[in-house]
Formats: C-alpha cells, structure tokens, sequence
C-alpha cells in the first residue's frame, strides 16, 4: 500500500484506549500502547499495520507521543529508540 507523498499524517491521543494512533488518510496506521505509573505513562507497546511498515510511521508515531508527554518510561523498543 504505502504512504503516498500528498497523504494526510496525523498523530492523535486516544486515552479511552490508552494509545497514541497515527492516521493516515483518516485510518488508523498504527498506535504506540500506554499505562499510567507513579505520575508517568509507560509507553508499553509501539505497532504499525504491515501496509506501512518501512516508511517511518513509527518514528513520526513516537516522536508525536514523546512530544506530548512530560515524564515517559519507554518500555517498547521502538519508544526506547526514539529517546537514544
């Protein structure tokens, strides 16, 4: 499938999941997982569709949640990336 150039990109919080989810032309993409913990949220589990996968959603994705959050416990590998 692929991110076309033109795509619309978006990251949004959706704290009834608690999950960030990228959209891509309004469909979901992709989520990185959270739980609350001492005043912090763990970010738990980062996944991106297989249609999208190798095309930096992901980075975007964590940069995006990083962005909106104070203090972060990167538990999923791609989170732990994105603060090296």
């Amino acid at each position: 499938m692929g991110v076309a150039p033109d795509a619309d990109v978006v990251v949004r919080d959706n704290p009834t999941q608690q999950r960030f989810e990228i959209f891509v032309d309004g469909s979901v993409a992709g989520f990185v997982a959270y739980r609350g913990e001492g005043g912090a949220l763990v970010l738990t589990h980062t996944e991106v569709d297989d249609d999208y996968e190798g095309q930096g959603l992901g980075s975007k994705l964590v940069s995006a949640a990083l962005s909106e959050l104070r203090s972060v416990v990167p538990e999923a590998e791609r989170a732990r990336f994105g603060l090296a």
